[in-house]
């Protein structure tokens, strides 16, 4: 009976066990399933997944820009509105809170305490810089592609490696909009205060960081407001 009863137990912990891997999606990010560092023959290697997903076509979790534990949404302290200005749409904000680098947010994030990417995956991970972002895009062949079902991108690097960027979506209101419709991705970079006003966002605080935007295929680099969630790539230096 005793025996009966020890192997009982086992497998009911090997079934929770199983069970907990299977429902290990989106909604429940598993941060310790790192990607695999794909050399696509650039400056540094791509892990072959977003951050928060459990394979390489999983969308992963959406994180503010700048927050260094992770699943911070809210939107206390920050009013966002819009107006048209002499035929031109502006964005104006308010930002009175210390989330997502505070009032006066570094110029970069990447590798610092800041930065998510390093802070889940061991200090040799990181957020990719604007430049090397810029590296991908200029160097690399974008294709779109469905994996899984999902949307996004294939990346192929010179020397004939690839990672897939799914269209993971935006959260911009508190709800994830756009999901297999575009893939929006932090950079380190924050927008000086100029960048900003040639961009039409209006703030007392440098509110927006870089990100790139990728839709139909083509990327770009555009400004979003840093307490918006988007997928998180991460690096790691050859």
């Amino acid at each position: 009976m005793k025996k009966y009863f020890q192997f009982f137990i086992s497998a009911v912990l090997c079934l929770v066990a199983v069970a907990m891997t299977a429902c290990g999606d989106d909604d429940e990010p598993q941060y310790k399933i790192k990607g695999d560092a794909i050399d696509l023959g650039l400056s540094v290697n791509w892990s072959s997944q977003n951050l928060g997903a459990t394979n390489t076509a999983s969308y992963g979790s959406l994180h503010c820009w700048g927050d260094s534990v992770g699943g911070n949404s809210t939107l206390e302290g920050i009013r966002v509105y819009f107006r048209m200005e002499d035929g031109v749409e502006k964005t104006y904000c308010e930002w009175n809170t210390t989330r997502y680098g505070g009032n006066n947010p570094p110029m970069s994030i990447s590798g610092s305490l800041l930065d998510y990417a390093r802070n889940h995956w061991g200090s040799l991970w990181r957020l990719p810089t604007k430049a090397e972002w810029q590296e991908l895009i200029d160097r690399c062949t974008w294709t779109e592609t469905t994996q899984e079902g999902i949307k996004g991108v294939q990346v192929t690097g010179p020397n004939g490696n690839s990672i897939f960027l799914p269209y993971s979506g935006v959260r911009d209101t508190g709800s994830v909009t756009m999901k297999n419709v575009i893939g929006m991705y932090w950079t380190d970079a924050s927008l000086t205060a100029a960048e900003q006003t040639a961009n039409n966002i209006v703030s007392t605080v440098r509110c927006c960081a870089w990100a790139v935007e990728i839709h139909d295929g083509k990327p770009q680099f555009v400004p979003q407001l840093r307490c918006n969630g988007l997928s998180l790539r991460p690096v790691i230096a050859k």
